[in-house]
């Protein structure tokens, strides 16, 4: 992800950081712990073992185990839900699971799982609770009204909604009581009375109304109870928890009660401080821009987000697009392609189609030399570098390009025709992917492709075939286990080898070994290009490093005579890693490409 200092949206993309950093349980926890902790549902956290008081978040998840009858031997079907509302027994707890629609339960592997913790990340912004987290403080006079901002609301307005049937409040309000007994008792201080304090007999009632909608509610139905309204004065349907301001459900039914009503965190703290649409904070304390819609800025934000160029004219009527940095469906939806900011700055016409980049190894170099304005997607090979694996999903060329289809579709970049560039085995991928979704894309780059059947055999080819024959274990030069092993790697793959330090060698080392056994099961077909060929018919770009070590360089005439729209650029004193040899020259050859390719479409539509 790559943004400026205070933005939190990705400046290559415009996607916010949610969609970027997958993050953890461990580090969610720590973030509700924060939260929660000083608030009176601090019951809900728990002490980190050597965190020096920092707490973590109980979180409530279900596994529900069902039995299939239907096989002459009894198997089990197992659900695992991400998070569940605490204190319920199993049965009252899937009740309030049916009421929820489907696709927001939080069904772990999900997307209602990852709905929940879009939620987490937006309805409650960490930066809202923890100025450590801000950018835009700008004096400890800021950094001392935000901590007690946030001392008050917990105190105050903080809660966490509570599932049981109607006409339960009162034993809700008994165990709310002795909780703060407790926390009374801890702390030598009396408890307080708040909204908890409406007796603690059963009800007598027989007809419940949802302080949301206002419709019935069954007897025998979970209903959600908050704290800080009451528990006999008010309760909701499930799927009426919501806030009054977004109408989203509250994630984990965290709720901000205030002028009777309920807030998300973030609409809560936006109703007392402005939020900067920039940067997404709090402004605490300062002066800041109104655009004539009404929208505000820092005064240091009010500027294009991808040039940093500020102006004295109003936001609001740059040119751009506007995107919210943490509504990523309007990024990643139908206009993921044309999702940018524009300033005058940076105001030329957009390069189209977006460019999708499959790598094998980082390709931050090439990236950082292509225009502002090109719309473009790096992504990792599935199971390869940082990306996660399973050991049920198929990882061969096909596999590959089976989920890099999938990734495509997700994100809407195949809603126009886009241009595909792959490196090493990447451009393996990208070669098999354009002949296996041919109307998808517009043209393709393949960059010192794998999975050809080279004129010309390197030493490393050669190697590989010897190992295979001998059916002895050998080292692979490519899967380096040694500080030496890895200096003859990057040998073979530059020819002008970058110098890193010995402490980044080892860091670099450390990442693959745990990923050693994964590189070793290799790919079945090696010649999985050069057998998808015929079946090509975008427009293709071929660079190749003239001094490859790796792939030979004979392969670009293999591809420049078996593609009849083939342009081939070598590139003289470079190897195998042109992205991090060349990046300058690269990205300049495929500019120009995308561009010669848009000026013919553009022609072509004048002749017809």
């Amino acid at each position: 992800m790559k943004r400026p200092l205070w933005s939190k949206a990705c400046v290559t993309c415009g996607c916010s950081g949610v969609d970027h950093v997958p993050g953890g349980d461990a580090e969610d926890d720590q973030h509700m712990g924060r939260l929660l902790a000083g608030s009176p549902c601090s019951h809900l956290t728990t002490k980190v073992k050597g965190g020096g008081g920092l707490r973590t978040y109980k979180r409530n998840r279900m596994i529900v185990t069902n039995p299939v009858v239907s096989r002459k031997d009894p198997t089990f079907n197992t659900t695992t839900y991400d998070w569940a509302p605490a204190g319920l027994n199993q049965t009252l707890a899937m009740q309030f699971m049916q009421l929820i629609p489907e696709g927001q339960r939080p069904v772990a592997g999900t997307a209602g799982a990852l709905q929940r913790r879009r939620k987490l990340l937006t309805q409650l912004p960490v930066y809202d609770q923890d100025p450590m987290k801000c950018q835009s403080l700008a004096s400890e006079e800021e950094i001392s009204s935000l901590l007690l901002f946030v001392k008050r609301y917990k105190e105050e307005v903080l809660g966490v909604g509570e599932v049981a049937l109607p006409g339960e409040g009162g034993a809700l309000s008994e165990a709310a009581a002795q909780r703060q007994l407790k926390d009374g008792a801890d702390h030598g201080s009396p408890p307080s009375t708040g909204g908890s304090a409406n007796g603690t007999h059963q009800s007598t009632k027989t007809e419940y109304r949802c302080s949301g909608c206002q419709g019935d509610v069954p007897k025998e139905s979970p209903a959600v109870y908050a704290e800080r309204a009451g528990y006999h004065g008010a309760l909701w349907h499930p799927g009426c928890f919501a806030c009054s301001v977004c109408g989203q459900g509250l994630v984990d039914l965290v709720y901000f009660w205030a002028n009777q009503k309920l807030f998300c965190g973030r609409h809560y703290c936006e109703s007392v401080w402005p939020r900067c649409c920039g940067c997404d904070e709090l402004i605490v304390g300062q002066a800041f821009h109104t655009g004539g819609d009404g929208r505000r800025w820092h005064h240091q934000h009010g500027c294009c987000w991808r040039s940093v160029q500020e102006s004295d004219s109003d936001p609001a009527d740059r040119t751009r697009q506007t995107i919210n940095p943490l509504s990523p469906t309007d990024v990643c939806g139908d206009g993921a392609a044309d999702a940018v900011w524009r300033c005058s700055a940076r105001a030329g016409p957009q390069l189209v189609p977006g460019l999708l980049v499959l790598a094998w190894s980082p390709p931050e170099g090439l990236q950082l030399h292509l225009p502002r304005n090109q719309h473009v997607v790096c992504v990792d090979m599935p199971g390869h570098e940082g990306t996660s694996r399973t050991g049920v999903e198929d990882y061969s060329i096909q596999g590959q390009v089976f989920r890099i289809h999938q990734f495509v579709r997700s994100v809407g970049l195949d809603q126009r025709p886009f241009h595909l560039a792959g490196a090493s085995m990447g451009g393996n991928v990208a070669g098999v992917y354009a002949a296996t979704y041919p109307t998808q894309l517009s043209s393709v780059t393949l960059i010192c492709p794998a999975g050809l059947v080279y004129p010309k055999e390197t030493k490393f080819i050669n190697h590989l075939r010897n190992m295979e024959q001998s059916q002895q274990e050998q080292q692979i030069p490519l899967i380096p286990s040694t500080i030496q092993e890895l200096e003859d790697m990057l040998a073979l793959c530059c020819y002008n080898r970058p110098n890193l330090p010995r402490q980044a060698m080892k860091g670099l080392l450390s990442n693959r070994i745990p990923n050693n056994n994964f590189y070793k099961e290799g790919e079945k077909s090696r010649h999985s290009l050069q057998d998808s060929l015929h079946l090509i018919t975008a427009p293709a770009q071929v660079i190749w490093g003239k001094e490859d070590q790796v792939v030979h360089v004979s392969g670009a005439t293999v591809l420049q005579e078996a593609l009849p729209n083939c342009q081939v650029d070598v590139l003289e004193n470079c190897g195998h890693s042109v992205a991090l040899e060349r990046p300058r020259k690269a990205a300049q050859l495929l500019t120009g490409f995308l561009s010669a390719q848009e000026v013919g479409r553009d022609d072509a539509k004048k002749r017809s």
